[in-house]
Parts: C-alpha cells; sequence; structure tokens
C-alpha cells in the first residue's frame, strides 16, 4: 500500500526508471508558494543555470531573463502534466526521430505518460516539498535498447554540471518563495 503523506504524484506518471538523480534544499514557507515559484521562476533568478545554457548554446538562443525557466521545455515538448498544492510534474520524450508527432498524453495526461511507449526516452522531472524540504527528481526510461545507447553518453555526461544546475534552481526556487 502506498503512504500517500509521502507518495508522489512523479511515482504514478513514471513508477520504473533507468536513471534518475534527485536533488533537495530545506526551505520554509507555505506549500503552494514554493510551488508557485518553481512554476513561475524567471531566467533571472537563476544566473548560474542561465549562464549555463547561454555558454553550451555559444550565445545563439538568448533567453531572456523574464521569461519562465519551464517555457523552455515546454517549448521543447515536455508537458506541465501535474500541478498541486505541493508538486509540480514535468514530462517529455526525448525522440530518436525528427519526424515523429508530438506527445499526445490524452485526458488524464499522468496516466498518458506513464502508458506512452513511442521510440524514444521518457523523462520526468518534480519539484516536491514537504516538512519544509523542496526536492527535485529527475527519472529517464528509455522505450527501447537503441534509446538507451544513443542516451547513454548523454547522462553520464550532463551529470556533473546537472546537479550543478539543479542546485542553483532549487536556491532560486527557494529565494523567490520567501519573498514577502
Amino acid at each position: 500500500m502506498v503512504d500517500r503523506r509521502t507518495a508522489m504524484v512523479l511515482d504514478d506518471a513514471m513508477p520504473r526508471w533507468w536513471r534518475h538523480e534527485v536533488h533537495s534544499i530545506a526551505l520554509a514557507a507555505p506549500r503552494r508558494r514554493v510551488i508557485e515559484a518553481a512554476d513561475d521562476l524567471t531566467w533571472g533568478e537563476v544566473p548560474f543555470f542561465h549562464g549555463v545554457l547561454t555558454v553550451m548554446g555559444l550565445g545563439l538562443k538568448r533567453l531572456p531573463e523574464q521569461d519562465r525557466v519551464l517555457s523552455m521545455f515546454e517549448r521543447g515538448g515536455y508537458e506541465i502534466i501535474h500541478r498541486g498544492d505541493d508538486e509540480l510534474v514535468g514530462a517529455g520524450l526525448l525522440r530518436l526521430s525528427l519526424h515523429q508527432k508530438p506527445m499526445d498524453l490524452g485526458a488524464n495526461p499522468v496516466a498518458g505518460f506513464r502508458a506512452l511507449a513511442e521510440p524514444g526516452v521518457k523523462v520526468a522531472l518534480n519539484f516536491f516539498y514537504r516538512d519544509g524540504c523542496l526536492r527535485t527528481e529527475t527519472r529517464v526510461q528509455p522505450t527501447t535498447s537503441g534509446a538507451r545507447l544513443v542516451f547513454l553518453p548523454y547522462w553520464l555526461g550532463v551529470r556533473a554540471g546537472g546537479g550543478l544546475i539543479r542546485r542553483s534552481w532549487l536556491k532560486g526556487i527557494r529565494q523567490r518563495s520567501q519573498q514577502p
């Protein structure tokens, strides 16, 4: 039986995964304010994350400081599949071909994502706030062995930088959620 006091929607959306990464930060703020801060955070509030992406993109893609961080993911084919008082969940499918159609998750996006079996790598991430701790987790699950082989070098290459980015992201959320 699942303990609903600690269960996350992320567990329902992606109960099994191949690789994952978890980071957390202590903060004191109302639950709803923390999750709203995660949803509304702008590039100007995460200068390290913003700088890394600017350098990686060699300055070709400008990320305006007033734009929401999550809007970049949404433009890239990810969807926010759950917004609740204590959790925000985003999900997407990294495709193996440019010719694949966009995700269609149906009327229940959490169940639709869980059932998604198209070729690629399923990626889900969340921000979960409980008892003064904001936790973020990223889970990945290739849907084919070919997708796993293609994705593995990427995953191994971004882990260290990804951790620094996530901690920067969490600090930005903490600062935003504690503003009056």
